[in-house]
């Protein structure tokens, strides 16, 4: 079931054999094999879910994730254990679910997803746009061209008013609120924003690149490329 070349004939067949029901939909739970937390709540499950031990991955598919009840049971167990739940999906498209999972494990352990257990259906606008680091990378050095002379400092704060900008939607008192500053500061920070930016900064879809290149986690200050998730 975890691999492209799978067969559903031959999956169906195996699934007789072990006397495992075909559930409509499945999901894969991804843990770390350090994680004793982890470890305990695999140990609980029950006969209807099936373990994961081979190479890098380590869990249980889960039958049927989204039934009543399920979704609740399965983050207080996962509670602690650094886990992910992938997505349901039909079984025919476990292999993408997984490796949409993995991606989700990784902003997990970089500190871009925070939640315990992370819900891969939850985050999906993240883990697109972090599928691919360097196309994310690109976007960003694109979108924040107006910021590159600036000082290290200067281009910190200011992405900073400009993340907070974006996300309140150019509410000065919110953005004042949650970064802690006075309201002028908000003020003075964004005159120097347009002023970088230009009429750019009051276009909808320039708003939305760097919504897109901005919003799930900071822009790199050192210029390097930030490590490929696979």
């Amino acid at each position: 079931m975890l691999s492209d070349r799978s067969d559903t004939a031959a999956v169906q067949a195996a699934a007789i054999r072990a006397g495992w029901p075909l559930p409509r939909e499945a999901a894969v739970i991804l843990i770390s094999r350090e994680n004793p937390v982890g470890e305990a709540m695999l140990s609980r499950l029950d006969s209807s879910c099936l373990l994961i031990r081979r190479r890098a991955l380590h869990g249980a598919i889960v039958p049927d994730p989204v039934r009543p009840g399920r979704r609740q049971r399965l983050a207080q167990a996962l509670r602690g254990a650094g886990a992910v739940v992938g997505h349901p999906v039909p079984l025919e498209h476990l292999p993408a679910s997984v490796r949409i999972a993995e991606v989700a494990a990784t902003l997990q352990r970089s500190g871009v997803l925070g939640e315990d257990p992370v819900f891969a259906d939850e985050h999906l606008d993240a883990i697109i746009v972090h599928r691919d680091p360097r196309l994310l990378e690109a976007l960003r050095r694109q979108a924040l061209a107006p910021l590159a002379k600036q000082s290290p400092a200067v281009r910190g704060r200011l992405t900073d008013t400009l993340v907070s900008w974006l996300r309140h939607q150019g509410d000065r008192q919110a953005v004042a609120a949650e970064l802690h500053i006075h309201p002028q500061t908000v003020r003075y920070r964004m005159t120097q924003l347009h002023d970088l930016f230009g009429p750019a900064l009051d276009d909808p879809a320039t708003r939305a690149r760097l919504t897109l290149a901005l919003a799930w986690g900071p822009a790199p200050a050192d210029g390097n490329t930030p490590p490929a998730v696979s």
